[in-house]
């Protein structure tokens, strides 16, 4: 719980709850407002899942043999504008590619106010470093508009790199 000039904030897992100031509950219901979550998997063929994959510089000049054994553990993902990809300590889902839109990374100070760390656009990728280290996520994400993000399953990751261990020198030379 958090709170900020406009009310309180409460957050769930891909939910965020909001009290706004000066409400006052009517018997029997609750003043939260549900910020909902829209966050919609998009059907996708295999030559634009092996264009994704071929694209994330992790993955470049790694043979279609290999890629292809990654297509099971990747979904595009639609988020609406606002909308939370990811919180911080929670496990990470997985490496994120944006297709199309624009995502912030970001932490929220005690007293509620959003510091941004950086803000990503189409092409690039973010969560490498809990992917790879096995931690959680070290900051929250949001979408800053709407946007269709490939998420890699972190377990398909890390079990490709143990049968292939020529991926960990390409993703070495792009962290």
């Amino acid at each position: 719980v958090f709170c900020c000039p406009s009310g309180l904030f409460c957050c769930g897992h891909r939910r965020l709850y909001h009290l706004p100031l000066g409400d006052k509950p009517r018997t029997g219901t609750s003043p939260l407002r549900v910020i909902q979550n829209s966050m919609q998997t998009i059907l996708t063929r295999l030559s634009e899942k092996m264009r994704a994959l071929r694209s994330c510089p992790y993955f470049t000049g790694l043979g279609d043999e290999i890629l292809a054994e990654l297509v099971p553990g990747l979904r595009l993902i639609r988020y609406e504008r606002g909308e939370v990809i990811f919180w911080q300590d929670e496990p990470c889902p997985g490496l994120q590619i944006i297709e199309r839109g624009m995502v912030k990374l970001f932490k929220l100070s005690p007293q509620g106010r959003e510091l941004i760390v950086n803000i990503f656009k189409e092409g690039a990728t973010f969560a490498e470093v809990p992917v790879f280290d096995g931690g959680a996520n070290p900051v929250n994400a949001a979408a800053l508009e709407e946007s269709d993000i490939w998420q890699l399953d972190t377990a398909e990751i890390r079990s490709l790199l143990q049968k292939h261990p020529e991926m960990s020198k390409q993703i070495m030379l792009n962290l």
